[in-house]
């Protein structure tokens, strides 16, 4: 059975899309997160949006090669993370917003995180 009033709310929350999605997205921005590889040998700080903030690593104790390793394993692994904070912190509007009823939004999310 339609039911307007689930459209009505919808309509609204959509309304409310662009609002919520900067406000979302100025949250990831300042929230940051750190990741490591090689035991510790390279560490970075990401903020939620996958952007680096900073890299360290301890080049007296291992070969180059193996640092460059950890390096784009520490940088896979942030954005990783940053892909799933993404999606949550979506899940989390669309649910404020009451759009998790539209039809593709589950795909969509999903989208977000390879998953």
């Amino acid at each position: 059975m339609f039911k307007f009033g689930s459209i009505a709310s919808m309509m609204g929350g959509l309304q409310k899309l662009p609002e919520a999605m900067a406000e979302m997205t100025e949250q990831l921005r300042n929230e940051t997160f750190g990741v490591s590889a090689g035991d510790g040998a390279v560490t970075a700080v990401f903020n939620g949006l996958g952007d680096m903030l900073s890299i360290q690593f301890d080049s007296q104790q291992h070969a180059d090669e193996q640092l460059q390793i950890w390096i784009r394993e520490v940088c896979n692994q942030g954005h990783v993370e940053a892909k799933q904070k993404f999606a949550e912190a979506m899940q989390g509007v669309t649910n404020e917003l009451k759009l998790d009823g539209l039809p593709g939004m589950d795909g969509a999310l999903a989208s977000l995180t390879g998953g």
